[in-house]
């Protein structure tokens, strides 16, 4: 069961410069209705955060609260005065999937473009929001499903991230940039760098620190303090073509001052070769469908849980 709160009436990309975007004008008084922040739930009915729908934005979920409380990721730009957080890198957006070469349009920074057509509240508390990809020109590159979903087991948070990515009627490219792509950044306590920094950061493949940046895992732990109380982030990625086997592990653009970032497009950018870039191809007819999974402890997380 799902309820829509958004249809037919598109959420309009009035920040991207230069796009021809048109569509079918809505219905009278539908603007007026179309929500632009959406609360997150469990299936158990607790509150985690919300779903922001900017205009021209990649949909993101903000804040990310674990079971007691605690936000996970940084508040900037959807706050300005949290004492601590810096204000770097504004599109860094809590909770969300972006890529920055997609037929060379970069969707990370802009000016790629995000339209979005519907969004639906599942019964069990989960958001949808369908989204068309533009380039500079205004036409479609790619339709995404982003779904949002979470869950409590015991004294664990999952909160989970899924994206189905479709070409609309050509190949897509997504190219071999380390600018992507399934991210969160955090919460100043949980970096490894800064003034309120008390974080640890380490991959299942046993890489810790700084180290992690550009290494293929199944998963990043990040573990610290926020407000005195120990938290522990644990990250997985999955991903699958159409309906084939899923995936597990990725190469990390994880950075010490807060970004964790799941790319499964970038080998060379990583590795810094200069041949010729790789990236992935994307033919119509085909879906790629990739899953950010993060595990929310107070205190240390217990063995490896996921809720794909």
């Amino acid at each position: 069961m799902s309820r829509t709160l958004l249809s037919a009436a598109l959420l309009m990309c009035g920040g991207c410069a230069g796009s021809a975007v048109t569509s079918k004008p809505p219905m009278a008084g539908a603007l007026a209705s179309m929500p632009t922040t959406v609360p997150l739930r469990t299936s158990g009915g607790a509150t985690v955060g919300t779903v922001h729908l900017m205009p021209g934005k990649p949909p993101a979920l903000w804040p990310v609260h674990s079971i007691n409380g605690l936000a996970v990721t940084r508040a900037y730009p959807f706050r300005d005065d949290i004492v601590g957080e810096e204000q770097d890198h504004a599109h860094h957006r809590s909770m969300w999937m972006a890529h920055g070469a997609v037929n060379g349009v970069d969707f990370w920074h802009g000016p790629g473009c995000v339209e979005h057509e519907k969004i639906e509240e599942l019964s069990s508390g989960g958001i949808v929001v369908n989204s068309r990809w533009l380039d500079t020109q205004g036409a479609a590159l790619l339709t995404s499903r982003t779904v949002f979903s979470s869950q409590d087991r015991d004294d664990v948070r999952f909160v989970n991230m899924a994206v189905a990515l479709t070409p609309v009627d050509r190949p897509v490219h997504f190219g071999d940039t380390k600018e992507g792509s399934m991210a969160i950044r955090l919460a100043p306590e949980l970096r490894l760098e800064g003034p309120v920094a008390n974080g640890t950061l380490a991959n299942s493949e046993g890489v810790t620190g700084k180290a992690v940046w550009g290494k293929a895992a199944k998963q990043i732990q990040i573990a610290g303090r926020i407000d005195g109380k120990p938290i522990t982030v644990k990250a997985s990625f999955f991903s699958r073509f159409d309906k084939g086997p899923i995936q597990a592990g990725v190469r990390w653009h994880a950075r010490p001052y807060g970004l964790i970032a799941a790319n499964p497009f970038a080998d060379r950018a990583f590795d810094r070769d200069v041949r010729d870039a790789g990236g992935l191809t994307l033919e119509p007819g085909h879906t790629l469908q990739m899953f950010l999974v993060l595990e929310l402890c107070a205190g240390t997380c217990a063995g490896e849980g996921s809720s794909t």
